[in-house]
């Protein structure tokens, strides 16, 4: 291999497609598009079940976000019943959906989960606003609901939700410069 080919083997082509950075902007709330997952697998880092959840990271595959990534987190060992029971009812719908059969009684480790990797599924996309535990602003995507993607599923872009002034204020005045006065613009230096 030269420097000049891909990881593929393939030489460069050097087209706007292949060289530009995709967008990361934050996709509108509401949207539903058919996505493949991607990975699907069990996040116990610690071997702890409380804290353990499944994710999944789903490809879009069709429109206006196509090939943008979002991840939906399953929380099937929470403390709390009410998100538990969810998360298993979740969890028991996606594997309908790709038409898996569980192969035991036990909780699905991620190679129990790997079949439904490459599957199509109609998901539909949420966009969260809120504060870090430091109080920075924080804002992404979640999946919040996966259905069957079939003719019969409506491929639709969401509206944008609208950051709070407050959180926007409130950046302003944690990140001012010490020692230089505060006038109450907007301007944080």
């Amino acid at each position: 291999m030269s420097f000049w080919s891909l990881s593929t083997g393939e030489a460069p082509t050097g087209t706007a497609e292949a060289s530009f950075v995709s967008d990361f902007s934050i996709i509108p709330d509401g949207t539903t598009a058919p996505a493949q997952i991607k990975e699907f697998k069990l996040e116990d880092s610690n071997q702890s079940y409380p804290s353990a959840f499944y994710e999944i990271t789903y490809k879009v595959t069709d429109g206006q976000f196509k090939g943008r990534e979002v991840r939906q987190k399953i929380k099937c060992f929470d403390a709390k019943p009410n998100i538990a029971d969810r998360s298993l009812n979740m969890l028991k719908r996606v594997y309908d959906l790709t038409s898996h059969k569980p192969a035991h009684v036990e909780a699905p480790s991620t190679a129990d989960l790997r079949p439904m990797v490459g599957r199509i599924v109609g998901i539909k996309i949420r966009e969260f606003i809120g504060t870090k535990q430091d109080g920075t602003p924080s804002n992404g995507n979640y999946v919040s609901e996966v259905n069957k993607f079939d003719k019969d599923f409506e491929v639709v872009v969401g509206s944008k939700l609208e950051v709070p002034p407050t959180a926007i204020s409130s950046a302003l005045t944690r990140n001012a410069v010490a020692g230089l006065p505060n006038d109450g613009s907007d301007i944080p230096f």
